[in-house]
């Protein structure tokens, strides 16, 4: 974890390149970058996707304070490539069914909720002709200060989808469509 204090005694050493921190709020985050002036963080780690809630406080920050951003599980587990279905459960060799990870997935990500979402954005994708892997990406690609998704394939032929997103960036009335529908999600418990 970062902490104020761990970042002074680094910079003092001048050890400090670059730092990365896997989730925190803004308000814990802004003194360990107040902190790490004369070395700043380069970059930030943290999840992404629809069920995020990064794009409310910590992606200003990061914008603020020139600190490239690089989230992490920006599919939500591959549910945002739509091969799931809600109604026939996870399917077999995905991260909702593998090891100690598939019941955290399913927490997180298998409800009602995240499934509407899932179906009203396949239409949107099929219209900008791509699929909804490539959708998911570039609309993560296209928010300013985001450096370069963690994609997360376990597969070779997953990374087509990741690549085809750098290729085609969303146009802005699209991306505005996708931050209308994902609103609540980036609201989290903040009524703002």
């Amino acid at each position: 974890m970062i902490s104020t204090s761990s970042i002074t005694r680094t910079r003092r050493r001048r050890s400090t390149r670059a730092c990365a921190r896997s989730t925190t709020w803004s308000g814990r985050a802004r003194p360990a970058t107040w902190a790490a002036r004369t070395s700043p963080p380069t970059s930030w780690r943290g999840p992404s996707g629809a069920a995020s809630q990064i794009e409310r406080d910590l992606l200003p920050l990061c914008r603020e304070e020139g600190i490239g951003v690089i989230p992490y599980n920006p599919l939500a587990g591959g549910l945002l490539s739509g091969k799931h279905r809600r109604d026939s459960g996870p399917t077999p060799g995905t991260r909702f069914t593998l090891g100690n990870a598939a019941e955290r997935y399913q927490d997180r990500y298998w409800h009602d909720r995240e499934f509407e979402t899932v179906e009203t954005l396949r239409p949107l994708a099929a219209a900008a002709g791509i699929s909804p892997t490539s959708l998911a990406l570039a609309w993560v690609l296209a928010e300013p200060g985001i450096t370069a998704p963690i994609v997360g394939a376990s597969r070779p032929e997953q990374l087509d989808d990741a690549i085809a997103a750098t290729e085609k960036p969303l146009d802005a009335g699209l991306k505005a469509r996708l931050d209308e529908i994902t609103l609540e999600y980036r609201r989290g418990d903040d009524p703002r």
